[in-house]
């Protein structure tokens, strides 16, 4: 067993504050109370905040090394660190190299329906970026006589187990559509803001009760506080209104859950409760936290990172991993 003291508990859901301890047992959560008496290892936490882990919805190691450093490396130093900047981010739960289908624009319709009955065949879990810009859905729509929403149905891909990625410039009618199938949307914030593209509707998929997370896409810089505010500022500025999206709403997207509770996996991460602005907890960690303030990311009762050590078996310090990637340059 574990007990991690002096925890202050974040409840995305209602917004509110409890300060508790938490015994961990057997990867699950036993309890949440105050002064918890236990003969167990101790974490003293110190009063920093707890909050459910974030998810990195899609990812791609690969074509992130290259795009941030400039040169490509080995797939598993390269997935290795994108492992260590996930966790270092506070993300436990990530999508690496998916089955991705993109640039539908450039495909012919043998080439979508054969994808197709691959991802059918070999049940895949299909991730597909569709409608990040004008001049895509424009090549789309002139070649198929409709919409890339449309297009997607005709060749059977909301049919299968398959998210959608990115829907930068989607309309209402194609948002309809998608909603049909019941699909997850995934919309990157830094790979949106790095080439250009305006980001995604957030206030329009939150209206249509969209299940919505944050992916890192194909570039390696990981900071989901930093997600969070490019949203914010980009919404309310576009709306002109500082109350369309909240903070509660860009961590709700962001979270793996809205709230840690008894009996659930003990899967958290721990940020500083350093440089308070607000006595609003939501909008303390909005806008004054980043990824440097991620000082514990815990899976199952494990602790996986703390203070930029990472605690993974056979897993290189990201350092280490950091110097590898120089040597292979190098070489």
């Amino acid at each position: 067993m574990k007990l991690f003291k002096n925890a202050n508990i974040v409840n995305i859901e209602n917004e509110q504050v409890s300060k508790c301890d938490i015994l961990v047992d057997n990867g699950k959560i036993l309890k949440i109370e105050n002064e918890i008496k236990e003969n167990c290892e101790i974490i003293d936490l110190q009063g920093a905040f707890v909050l459910p882990p974030f998810v990195n919805a899609i990812s791609n190691s690969e074509k992130a090394v290259e795009n941030s450093f400039g040169f490509s490396v080995d797939k598993q130093l390269a997935q290795q660190l994108l492992l260590c900047k996930n966790l270092l981010a506070g993300a436990i739960f990530l999508n690496d190299n998916p089955f991705v289908l993109d640039e539908i624009d450039k495909k012919s319709e043998k080439e979508l329906d054969s994808l197709s009955e691959k991802v059918a065949d070999e049940n895949l879990k299909l991730f597909i970026k569709v409608g990040q810009t004008i001049d895509e859905l424009g090549t789309i729509d002139n070649r198929y006589g409709k919409s890339a929403a449309y297009v997607l149905e005709d060749f059977g891909f909301l049919d299968r187990n398959s998210v959608i990625v990115g829907v930068n410039c989607f309309e209402k009618d194609d948002f309809s559509v998608i909603k049909n199938y019941d699909k997850k949307i995934v919309v990157l914030p830094f790979e949106d803001g790095r080439k250009g593209r305006r980001l995604a509707n957030l206030v329009s998929l939150r209206h249509m009760d969209f299940d919505v997370n944050f992916g890192s896409g194909d570039f390696a810089e990981i900071d989901f506080f930093a997600y969070c505010r490019q949203e914010l500022l980009h919404h309310r500025a576009l709306f002109e209104d500082e109350n369309v999206l909240t903070e509660k709403d860009v961590l709700e997207i962001a979270c793996d859950k809205k709230q840690i509770m008894v009996g659930e996996m003990a899967n958290f991460i721990v940020v500083s409760n350093d440089n308070l602005e607000s006595d609003d907890v939501l909008k303390t960690l909005v806008w004054t936290k980043s990824k440097r303030d991620v000082e514990m990311t815990v899976y199952k009762g494990e602790i996986l990172q703390k203070n930029g050590k990472i605690f993974m078996q056979n897993m290189p310090q990201y350092g280490k991993i950091i110097e590898m990637i120089k040597h292979q340059r190098r070489n």
